[in-house]
């Protein structure tokens, strides 16, 4: 899938311009493992389908999704089961993001109108967004911000690493 994200940020990039940046690649991991879906769904098999590249945009997007607060509930052993099966099967990232998903769906079908709880649901990204450049505040985990910024210092890093491979396997 062709990179459509924004210029890769300088290393000097303050938080804000990387999370930012880092929020654009989960947006195109999200879109990859779509297309992915899609040729399951039709008994077919995307060229990139291999196990390491689905968990790399898999675990790029549980940043979006998982709280990291480590006081949610369990869920029973039936149910978390459930959850990992539709999890693989649609390639999602945690439970929170099914939860999201099926929220999605729910709200799509049974509107509420200007009084129920779709009236101000924004979708992940854009609350995301919007938490980044400083519109809201405490709809993610408190460092969520500076997490983001961290995991695009390490995507940053893994990339150069990738384009040190390429450029020593061209010169052999």
């Amino acid at each position: 899938m062709p990179n459509k994200s924004s210029p890769t940020p300088r290393a000097d990039a303050n938080d804000t311009e990387l999370a930012l940046w880092m929020l654009e690649r989960m947006r195109n991991s999200e879109r990859f493992l779509g297309v992915i879906k899609a040729a399951r769904v039709t008994g077919g098999r995307d060229v990139l389908d291999t196990p390491d590249y689905v968990e790399l945009h898999r675990n790029r997007l549980k940043k979006l999704y998982q709280s990291g607060s480590g006081d949610d509930e369990p869920l029973p052993p039936s149910t978390a089961a459930k959850f990992a099966a539709i999890m693989k099967r649609d390639l999602l990232s945690s439970p929170e993001e099914v939860f999201e998903k099926v929220l999605d769906a729910y709200l799509e079908r049974h509107p509420l109108g200007p009084d129920g709880p779709d009236a101000e649901h924004q979708a992940v990204f854009e609350q995301a967004r919007d938490e980044i450049e400083g519109r809201t505040s405490g709809e993610f985990k408190p460092d969520f911000v500076s997490g983001l910024a961290g995991a695009a210092r390490e995507e940053l890093v893994r990339q150069g690493e990738l384009s040190i491979d390429r450029s020593q396997g061209q010169e052999r």
